[in-house]
């Protein structure tokens, strides 16, 4: 607001990048809309830009959609950033992805981005999977937060055992939407079908707090996996780490050691290799 008033001092006129960064730095919408009216009363006409940063601003998706209207009226077209702030904002599933819909029908490809803000309003786990999918048909391949927010709906009717062999196909397999799934099944008090995913990921700090909240069930989950194949080595690793984390180094030694002969993965290997340091050096000065 002061550069302007020098501008206007210097004799130099503002033009549509001026308002446009006016607009962008207002700090609400309504003094982002007192900037519009002021550059249409000086004849400077808004473009794209304008509005797309006048979306954004909006409080509500009823304003934005008001601007997003307005702008067709003015021939101005929108892009992908018109359509993202609109998605965001929109007040439920079937509205983001209608707008998607109409996007790409305008040929404005949608990214990532734009998947995962109609995957954050999906209702549940089943319709977010399908936009997934969507991704994976149009050659859009998901991210971290994809797979975070599809595992962050409620999982209840959903076994661990079907997340694991679904997302183990993916060519994406951070470690980090795991904890998503672990963290949805505790706030169901599915103990059960979190303990199915600590099977394979007892390493995760998710992981081990729920084996010390839940003590008793999760060794008597992965020693009767253990008792049935002691050459599962998933459940000769679980064990390790859960006597690990609940302070019984000399029992966790042995199952340590098996999980390390069965393992074929090696960042796996080099932890298991660190944690039996740890615990000789322990037992060693005792």
């Amino acid at each position: 607001k002061t550069w302007l008033d020098t501008m206007r001092q210097e004799g130099i006129q503002p033009n549509v990048v001026t308002y446009n960064t006016l607009i962008y730095q207002a700090p609400d919408y309504d003094t982002a809309k007192t900037w519009l009216d002021t550059m249409r009363q000086e004849g400077i006409q808004p473009n794209v830009v304008t509005f797309n940063t006048l979306i954004y601003q909006a409080p509500d998706y009823d304003t934005a959609k008001t601007r997003f209207d307005t702008m067709r009226q003015e021939g101005i077209q929108p892009n992908i950033r018109t359509y993202v702030s609109l998605i965001t904002k929109s007040p439920d599933y079937d509205t983001a992805k209608a707008l998607m819909d109409e996007m790409q029908q305008e040929g404005i490809q949608p990214t990532v981005g734009t998947y995962n803000r109609v995957i954050s309003q999906a209702p549940d786990y089943d319709t977010a999977k399908r936009v997934v999918e969507t991704m994976h048909q149009k050659d859009i391949k998901p991210n971290v937060k994809t797979y975070k927010m599809l595992f962050g709906k409620n999982l209840s009717e959903k076994t661990a055992e079907e997340i694991l062999s679904w997302y183990s196909a993916q060519a994406y397999n951070s470690e980090i939407p795991i904890k998503i799934a672990i963290r949805s099944y505790i706030n169901i008090n599915r103990i059960d079908q979190a303990l199915r995913l600590i099977l394979d990921y007892p390493h995760l700090d998710i992981a081990r707090q729920v084996i010390r909240e839940h003590d008793e069930e999760a060794l008597s989950y992965f020693k009767g996996i253990y008792e049935k194949d002691q050459r599962h080595s998933n459940a000769s690793y679980a064990l390790g780490v859960a006597l690990l984390e609940l302070g019984r180094e000399k029992e966790s030694q042995r199952y340590l050691r098996e999980a390390l002969k069965l393992t074929t993965h090696e960042p796996r290997k080099v932890l298991i290799e660190r944690w039996l340091c740890q615990i000789d050096q322990k037992i060693s000065s005792s």
